[in-house]
């Protein structure tokens, strides 16, 4: 589908065979986005005599793949008209190796904020959300050995000279936002190449601060609430024309959410409270995705014509920073304090 500025935005369609409820939306497949709504007390449906699936494939060459991953989606919908007498018929529509292809997915997975692994979740999200347990433990160390660190982050982002104000103030001058819309990347380890950016990352959120409209390379991820308070705010598809949200969440200390390649891909964070906001983001690539896309894409401001790529870039490692906040906080703030 074709947004009014010319973004491709997916569209979805969805068969309840024991239901006999046909669905379809664009953007995310899930319940809010349903456009259209078919049951089997409706006239339109009982009358249907040829369902036409239409689904992009990766290039001329090659076997699409939803043809692939969806055959037993296929068989399904065949049966279902099978028993209703209906026909089928499966449309290619052939499109460049990096546009996304439609994928068949059931409907209702939502926000998950408790502290379990949602049911039927991607076995990617589910492998981040134990490995950051992991990365917690290493910050929870941190602050163990120095328990004034999040007061150190705090006052380092609102003295002129403290590292974290430096950073945010060379980044607004690269941001369509100015200063609001910076915000700070501290990573862990290396980057290993099976994530945009880093795998591992610290995000500090001053307040009043949020990113744009942006999508994770169609990456899984798991994200942590650390410390203080994150509105996260979702959208249908990254379409500059159509920058309203669909739902919007409050996320507080150890609260945890996640994103797949299909689902809450689509996102805006903002801090509103009158606190830093530290979140843990862990991110990996899908098993299936051959290309790696290195980059987030974002919707720059006062820009309604297309997206941009952004690159993802660590602003410092997770051990120099915390070397860096304990050596401004014993220099400088430390002596504030005692004057």
């Amino acid at each position: 589908m074709i947004s009014p500025v010319g973004i491709r935005n997916k569209y979805w369609l969805s068969i309840d065979k024991t239901a006999m409820v046909i669905k379809c939306g664009w953007g995310e497949p899930r319940p809010l986005l349903t456009a259209v709504k078919l049951d089997s007390k409706q006239p339109q449906l009982q009358s249907l005599q040829n369902i036409y699936l239409g689904y992009t494939g990766n290039g001329a060459d090659r076997t699409p793949v939803d043809e692939r991953s969806n055959q037993n989606t296929i068989t399904d919908i065949q049966q279902l008209i099978k028993e209703k007498h209906l026909t089928i018929r499966v449309i290619k529509s052939l499109v460049p190796s990096k546009e996304r292809s439609l994928r068949l997915l059931p409907l209702g997975v939502e926000f998950c904020h408790e502290h379990e692994i949602p049911r039927d979740i991607s076995w990617e999200v589910a492998e981040l959300y134990n490995c950051i347990t992991y990365y917690k433990g290493m910050l929870d160390r941190g602050c163990m050995q120095f328990p004034q660190f999040i007061k150190a982050i705090q006052r380092s982002i609102e003295h002129p000279n403290g590292t974290c104000s430096k950073i945010l103030e060379a980044k607004a001058k690269l941001s369509s936002y100015g200063l609001f819309g910076t915000y700070l990347r501290i990573t862990f380890g290396e980057h290993q190449g099976n994530s945009p950016g880093h795998r591992f990352v610290l995000e500090i959120w001053p307040k009043g601060h949020f990113s744009p409209i942006h999508q994770h390379a169609d990456a899984h991820g798991v994200i942590m609430v650390y410390h203080g308070h994150i509105l996260i705010s979702l959208y249908a598809a990254l379409d500059p024309a159509n920058q309203i949200p669909f739902k919007q969440q409050l996320f507080g200390p150890n609260d945890i959410t996640y994103l797949t390649r299909d689902l809450n891909q689509t996102h805006k964070v903002e801090n509103f409270s009158h606190d830093v906001c530290l979140t843990m983001q862990c991110y990996q690539y899908e098993a299936n995705d051959q290309e790696h896309y290195g980059n987030f894409q974002i919707i720059k401001n006062h820009d309604l014509e297309q997206t941009h790529p952004a690159n993802p870039k660590s602003d410092m490692d997770f051990k120099d920073f915390l070397n860096q906040m304990h050596e401004e906080w014993i220099s400088t703030y430390a002596k504030e304090v005692r004057l």
